[in-house]
C-alpha cells in the first residue's frame, strides 16, 4: 500500500508527481498487480487523469487501462 504522495509546493507543478505515479504504476504492473485503487479528494482529478487513469466508481482501477 503507498499513501500520501506529496510533492513539496515548492516543486509541485513540475511534473513531479505524475513520474511519480506512473513508476508505481509501472512497478505494480511489474509485480501482477491487475488492479489499483486511488482514493482522492475531487480537486485532484485533474492530476489523477494526468497520470492516465479515468474515472470510475470507487476509483478502481484495471492496470491494463491505464496508460504509462
Amino acid at each position: 500500500m503507498v499513501e500520501d504522495i506529496i510533492v513539496h509546493h515548492e516543486y509541485q507543478k513540475q511534473g513531479i508527481g505524475v513520474k511519480l505515479v506512473k513508476k508505481l504504476l509501472r512497478e505494480s504492473e511489474r509485480f501482477g498487480l491487475g488492479i489499483v485503487t486511488v482514493t482522492y479528494k475531487d480537486h485532484k482529478t485533474d492530476f489523477y487523469l494526468t497520470c492516465g487513469f479515468t474515472p470510475g466508481s470507487g476509483g478502481v482501477r484495471q492496470a491494463s487501462q491505464i496508460k504509462l
